[in-house]
């Protein structure tokens, strides 16, 4: 009967654990569904990019947040350089400032750059969409221009790209969700891969915490009890 009760105990506390575990789970998530649209959140882009033909570098993610009506200013990340022949995953985090939808656009280089320059069929930019003939419609810069801003990792100037073309860019609703994309080498344009990116809104401080120091209480007393 001894042995009985004390076996009844310990599963007792490890239901315990868990129970406490998923509170404080579900405190995270609370607090995701309580954000309200303008709020500033991190979110953690993740995923892989596979070109099948040329090499990639000076890779960027370029998003904002919005509708139809109103969008955020733009935001920039580098995802950095992915070989041919291979799937690369990436993982970064930024600031969005939260809304219905988040637009996106990844831009890369391919080609031999060792010039610093663009050459017309001999290098390019790269990008999640075939855009083909209306490239201006929607960066509102040239090729040229654009290539020279990846190559020389000009934040500042891709963060001021025009916001024309919202409908073509890829997007995920909510700041959270999947997406699969192409890539597309220009001018021709031609198929050069294919990938996805991942958003997840990163739980705030106060949730961190409450995981953290709780939970791991919770285990640690747990354990030197046992």
């Amino acid at each position: 009967m001894r042995k009985f009760l004390k076996s009844l105990k310990k599963g007792l506390r490890t239901a315990c654990v868990a129970a406490a575990l998923a509170t404080c789970w579900n405190v995270g998530q609370s607090a995701k569904a309580a954000y309200q649209n303008g709020d500033i959140v991190n979110v953690q882009f993740s995923g892989t990019i596979s070109p099948t033909v040329n090499d990639l570098s000076h890779v960027f993610l370029i998003y904002c947040t919005g509708t139809s009506g109103s969008r955020s200013s733009m935001n920039v990340l580098k995802l950095g350089d992915f070989a041919a022949g291979e799937t690369s995953t990436f993982s970064v985090t930024g600031e969005a400032v939260y809304d219905s939808v988040l637009y996106f656009l990844v831009a890369g280089v391919y080609g031999d750059i060792t010039a610093g320059q663009y050459t017309e069929g001999t290098n390019g930019v790269t990008l999640n969409k075939n855009y083909s003939s209306i490239w201006n419609n929607i960066i509102g810069t040239t090729e040229e221009t654009m290539f020279e801003y990846l190559c020389n990792d000009n934040v500042s100037a891709l963060t001021g790209l025009a916001h024309s073309g919202y409908y073509n860019y890829s997007y995920i609703m909510y700041l959270e969700g999947t997406r699969s994309i192409n890539l597309y080498d220009f001018s021709d344009p031609t198929e050069n891969g294919t990938g996805s990116i991942t958003a997840t809104i990163v739980p705030e401080p106060i949730t961190i915490l409450l995981f953290g120091s709780g939970g791991v209480w919770i285990i640690r007393r747990w354990r030197r009890e046992n």
